[in-house]
């Protein structure tokens, strides 16, 4: 018996679960422009969380007297309704256990699988914006003028500038590399020329993802907003586990993850649908 157990009688969760949320969080693109105002309240697939959206208070000229108004309110629902799990399995759980680059590398690769999964399903979010889509054709249209057109429409819809972003494919991300108001606006912008690292441009943080939805042959849905615009609850369904593989001398490592998202602000949103050739 002691030989069987030997695989993981010194597994400590804690370890793995801490590699693991640490290697997620470095992984996420979309997941990281979001809110996670409501993850405490989550624990597992199945969870809800209503959240309470109150609305405007009316400001009117002052006559000597005051009336107070009942503020309206409105709930939304967040579900969570994504449960994936990943699984590996290991020669010597002991031997890894105490190689802690071994087992980040381990956690790395199994974050990343997951955090695609997750930034996948925030993608799909688009089409939950509430502005209005911009269409723009790589090699044709300035994308930089398609900026300035989102920038504007937020401005509109009274959004803070402050903190606004905006994700692109890596072939757009390529266009604006080559667009001399990115790369040579400011002292940043010549960094982005030097050493190509992800920069500003229209008042947008860029970011590239490969995760953008295509809705038809290379035409993909560009997102930009802020972190108002949508809310995301992610939290492991217990810690991670190792389990005796019983076909093989081996020790199963394996975990899981369940997670919600939802527009909160959709007037915080907006796509800009690209044709790419």
């Amino acid at each position: 018996m002691a030989q069987i157990n030997s695989g993981f009688a010194n597994f400590v969760p804690e370890i793995w679960s801490a590699r693991l949320v640490a290697n997620l969080d470095n992984s996420l693109v979309l997941a990281g422009l979001c809110n996670t105002d409501w993850q405490g309240e989550i624990s597992q697939k199945g969870d809800t969380v209503h959240i309470n959206k109150v609305g405007a208070i009316t400001v009117s000229a002052y006559t000597g007297s005051i009336t107070y108004e009942d503020p309206s309110s409105t709930t939304l629902t967040l579900a969570i309704d994504n449960d994936y799990a990943y699984s590996f399995a290991v020669d010597d759980l002991d031997a890894v256990q105490a190689n802690i680059r071994l087992v980040d590398e381990y956690m790395r690769r199994a974050a990343y699988a997951m955090a695609d999964t997750v930034d996948a399903d925030i993608a799909a979010e688009y089409a939950n914006a509430g502005l209005t889509d911009i269409t723009a054709t790589l090699g044709t249209d300035d994308m930089y003028t398609k900026l300035v057109d989102a920038g504007q429409q937020l401005d509109t819809a009274n959004v803070p500038r402050a903190g606004r972003w905006a994700v692109v494919t890596p072939k757009g991300y390529a266009q604006l590399l080559k667009n001399s108001n990115f790369i040579h606006a400011t002292v940043a912008g010549d960094s982005v020329l030097r050493t190509g690292q992800i920069g500003t441009m229209a008042g947008f943080t860029i970011y590239q993802s490969n995760n953008l939805v295509t809705t038809t042959t290379n035409v993909y849905k560009y997102m930009y907003g802020t972190r108002e615009a949508i809310t995301h609850a992610r939290q492991l369904t217990g810690s991670p586990e190792a389990v005796r593989l019983e076909s093989s001398f081996k020790t199963g490592v394996r975990g899981r993850l369940a997670w919600g998202n939802k527009v909160v602000q959709a007037n915080a949103l907006g796509t800009i649908t690209a044709t790419q050739s």
